[in-house]
C-alpha cells in the first residue's frame, strides 16, 4: 500500500517536520489497519523537503529518496514501511505558534515536566518540550537541535496528565536519548541529534 502524505510546511520551517511526519504516518496506518494502531518506531534519516509518500514494506522502494522508516502496531502484528520524497513541492503553509506549548513548564538538570497542556497532539508537545530542554540543559552547539527518532511502549495518550522528558544517554555531544514518562510509566524513548542545514 502507498499514500501521500499531505502534510503543510510549518512556519517558519523550509522542511516537514517529523511530527508531522509521524501524526500522518500514524493516521494513515489507522485508516489501513484500523484505530488501535499505533507507529511503535520511527526513524528520520534525512530532513524532507519535498511532498512525502508513505509505502509499506512490500511496496518497492527502488531509487525512491527515502527520508524515514516506521513500524505500526497492530491487533496482528507489526506493519513496517518507509516515507519517500516524491520532489513534488510542498505548496501548502500553516502558522506553528510552538511556544504555546511551553508555558509553565518545570526544568531539571537534563528533564522537563510539561505545565499545561495544550490542544497540539501528543508527538507535538514532546518533541517541543525535549527540543526546549536542550537548549536550555545542554552545551551550546552550532547546528539545530531536531527529533531523529522514536521508540514506543505503547501509543501516546492524550490525557490530561503532563508528559515527563529525561534525558538517560548522551553519545558525543550531537545525540541524545531520552526516556518519556506518562503518569509515572516509561511510555518510550525519544532521540534527537543535531542538524547543520
Amino acid at each position: 500500500m502507498k499514500k501521500i502524505l499531505e502534510i503543510p510546511l510549518k512556519e517558519p520551517r523550509k522542511y516537514i517536520s517529523g511530527n508531522d511526519l509521524f501524526d500522518a504516518t500514524e493516521a494513515t496506518f489507522q485508516g489501513w489497519v484500523g484505530d488501535t494502531a499505533f507507529v511503535e518506531s520511527f526513524v528520520m534519516r534525512k530532513m524532507a523537503h519535498s511532498v512525502c509518500e508513505l509505502r509499506t514494506a512490500d511496496e518497492p522502494v527502488n531509487d525512491a529518496k527515502v527520508v524515514g522508516q516506521v513500524k505500526a502496531r497492530t491487533t496482528d502484528g507489526l506493519h513496517k514501511g518507509y516515507i519517500v520524497e516524491t520532489g513534488a513541492p510542498v505548496t501548502a503553509s500553516a502558522p506553528y505558534p510552538e511556544q504555546d506549548m511551553l508555558q509553565g513548564y518545570e526544568l531539571g538538570q537534563d528533564s522537563i515536566r510539561q505545565g499545561d497542556k495544550s490542544e497540539f497532539t501528543p508527538i507535538e508537545q514532546i518533541v517541543a518540550l525535549t527540543k526546549e530542554m536542550h537548549y536550555r540543559t545542554q552545551a551550546e552547539i552550532s547546528g539545530k537541535w531536531i527529533f531523529i527518532q522514536l521508540d514506543l511502549n505503547q501509543a501516546l495518550p492524550e490525557g490530561p496528565s503532563p508528559f515527563e522528558i529525561k534525558i538517560v544517554n548522551k553519545l558525543g555531544t550531537k545525540l541524545t536519548i531520552s526516556e518519556i514518562a506518562y503518569e509515572d510509566q516509561l511510555i518510550g524513548r525519544i532521540y534527537f541529534g543535531v542538524y547543520n542545514p
